[in-house]
């Protein structure tokens, strides 16, 4: 019970620093953005783009927030890396629909 909250609790941590962060940085958490991946064009929203984030292992969101943070601090475009995030998904995406049709022919 101790590891399933502990799970739990980093993932609303790093669900409560990723929306702080676009409220500080008066970023619309409503935005959809469009990704063109093997032709298949995407509409991802940022709620789904933090979703897909959160719900990666606890060492992929700790090197994601460390790089957001420098970000920050160097006064970047945290969107920027945010829509990144966004197109990695649908990559992936992609990549699992073609192997999951390369084994089905």
């Amino acid at each position: 019970m101790y590891l399933q909250l502990s799970i739990t609790q980093t993932k609303q941590t790093m669900e409560n620093y990723l929306n702080t962060l676009i409220l500080e940085k008066n970023i619309n958490p409503n935005q959809t953005f469009e990704f063109t991946v093997d032709g298949y064009t995407n509409f991802v929203s940022l709620d789904v783009i933090i979703e897909f984030i959160v719900s990666m292992p606890k060492e992929f969101q700790a090197k994601i927030k460390k790089q957001l943070i420098y970000i920050d601090f160097k006064n970047g475009d945290v969107l920027h890396n945010l829509k990144y995030y966004g197109n990695m998904m649908c990559e992936m995406k992609s990549e699992l629909m073609n192997m999951n049709y390369n084994l089905n022919n």
